[in-house]
């Protein structure tokens, strides 16, 4: 029997089983619910659950956290970070908002990554594995969960900003440089956080 590890995201699940871990909690544990907000899981009662949870599954070898960019695009249309951290679209000009970008990601989302990161280390000796992300393109495409379509997320708020997005436009070209600013300071974030404890090793692949 392969190791077992607690996963939290199902792409990287399917990986790792490849690799002979085996999946202990994900399909099972109501605190593995796919699309949880990262400052859902960095409340007191979350990771209460989740170091409960941890201590009566002393077979887990290893706990798989990846959280943060559904936080981008969580509330209502016009209040969502995304669409905060973008400026309206104007020729010459910096497309996004720097105070509002430190402030959500260097600032909320880094702190939620810490709470939850300290709180797992401290209250367990299992290993934490963090993964970062890719850069996504915000053409609107959708995905399938179980059966039903999901999305788009991103390209909403880049229509609301004024891009006018479509497969060979200017625009798509410039939001998908956009994503990738936002995705490296999320990322860096990230790297912060695990760098802040001293067990922790971050590797960029």
């Amino acid at each position: 029997m392969g190791p077992r590890i607690w996963c939290r995201e199902a792409n990287l699940t399917k990986s790792l089983l490849k690799l002979g871990y085996k999946d202990n909690a994900s399909g099972t544990s109501e605190i593995t619910s796919g699309g949880r907000l990262l400052s859902d899981m960095a409340k007191a009662p979350f990771l209460r659950d989740v170091t409960n949870y941890l201590a009566d599954q002393p077979d887990i070898e290893a706990v798989l956290v990846g959280a943060g960019c559904n936080d981008l695009v969580a509330g209502l249309p016009g209040q969502q970070p995304l669409y905060k951290m973008l400026k309206p679209l104007r020729e010459g000009d910096d497309p996004l908002d720097e105070a509002a970008v430190a402030g959500f990601i260097d600032g909320a989302l880094f702190t939620y990554y810490d709470t939850v990161i300290k709180t797992l280390t401290a209250n367990s000796k299992i290993p934490v594995i963090i993964h970062g992300y890719d850069h996504p393109i915000p053409d609107g495409s959708r995905d399938i969960i179980l059966i039903d379509p999901s999305g788009p997320w991103l390209l909403p708020s880049f229509e609301d900003r004024g891009y006018h997005i479509n497969p060979k436009s200017q625009h798509l070209t410039l939001a998908s440089e956009v994503m990738k600013r936002l995705i490296d300071r999320l990322n860096a974030a990230i790297k912060k956080a695990a760098g802040a404890i001293r067990i922790a090793s971050t590797t960029s692949i």
